[in-house]
């Protein structure tokens, strides 16, 4: 894209802030194994400026208008899904803000990643019970905003417990060790006698290309927490 952030003019009809952030997610790996730096080849950012980039492209679009904060799913008001704030669009910016932090060393993206995790917990996005935190799709931005989707995707949760295991290992605080563990402990909804199964679709036969995948994105995360 122009602005080097992966988010070129001629998918603006189709990129949401989760698919963006999800790119930035992809260069922030490059960057964590050591892959050649693009400006060895001439780009003008490396691989962590690229996840920058990405990440202050969309945190701009914090929405403090509706919903008391968060992101919403679409970044283009003529999209559907404009008036809906997605748990992964909010999920994916709160990893980014927890390996940035990471791999940068700023606090900037520690107190980031603390605003967007309260926000989700404060919407009622992800809830924390007896038997762990179930996290949920997603709420809309009119006035009953708190009418969540309980929805679970496995994608979900597994972006949502990397995040906070990379937390944990920034900060050390033992408090986002037992934020991941309750996550994990709360996506054994997600398992049918042991295996994974994504029953929002795979119930009725009915999975996308996109919710065919998510499966895998909860096992990798989990893998890294």
């Amino acid at each position: 894209g122009d602005e080097h952030n992966y988010q070129p003019t001629n998918q603006s009809n189709t990129e949401g802030n989760d698919d963006q952030a999800t790119w930035g997610l992809t260069v922030l790996e490059a960057a964590e194994y050591s892959f050649k730096d693009p400006k060895q080849n001439g780009n003008p950012y490396s691989w962590t400026e690229l996840a920058e980039n990405v990440f202050d492209a969309i945190y701009k679009r914090w929405d403090e208008d509706s919903c008391n904060g968060g992101l919403r799913w679409q970044y283009n008001k003529d999209r559907g899904g404009y008036n809906y704030k997605a748990t992964i669009a909010n999920s994916n910016l709160f990893q980014m803000s927890a390996r940035l932090a990471r791999l940068t060393g700023d606090d900037k993206y520690v107190t980031a990643a603390k605003e967007i995790y309260n926000w989700i917990m404060g919407a009622g996005l992800a809830y924390e019970g007896e038997w762990g935190t179930e996290v949920y799709d997603g709420t809309y931005t009119d006035e009953n905003w708190r009418d969540v989707t309980t929805v679970f995707w496995a994608s979900s949760d597994g972006v949502w417990l990397g995040g906070t295991a990379y937390l944990y290992d920034v900060t050390k605080d033992e408090t986002w060790k037992d934020r991941t563990n309750k996550i994990i402990l709360g996506s054994q909804t997600l398992y049918n006698n042991s295996v994974l199964y994504e029953r929002a679709c795979q119930t009725y036969n009915i999975c996308n290309t996109d919710q065919r995948v998510f499966k895998a994105v909860y096992a990798r995360y989990l893998a890294q927490a």
